[in-house]
């Protein structure tokens, strides 16, 4: 009897456990809920005035028109070797840079 007694009074203190557990973690997912939404908010929100003072930028530039392209090719080719039991044992890169003045390649 003593023995029924003592398993129900564990059965009953694992139950209180266990709905503490389970409130905390609730509360821990709505914390990190709200500081995911505010920081989205934060980083995506848009200052008034932001678009204005960018288009009056562009208009101050100068406009470009039919401006040559020059390309350069980055040579020897990049390799990365790979060890592993695949059959593809390595990596061949080409890299070409493209800019509009001869200063800049």
């Amino acid at each position: 009897m003593a023995e029924e007694e003592n398993t129900e009074e564990e059965n009953t203190e694992e139950k209180k456990g266990s709905g503490k557990n389970l409130i905390i973690m609730i509360a821990l997912g709505v914390v990190i809920l709200a500081i995911g939404a505010g920081g989205a908010m934060f980083f995506m929100g848009s200052d008034e005035g932001t678009e204005a003072e960018m288009a009056e930028e562009i208009k101050d530039e100068p406009m470009v028109e039919n401006q040559m392209s020059l390309y350069h090719e980055l040579h020897p080719a990049f390799v990365a070797n790979f060890s592993g039991k695949s059959k593809k044992n390595y990596m061949q890169v080409y890299i070409v840079a493209m800019a509009h003045e001869e200063d800049v390649i």
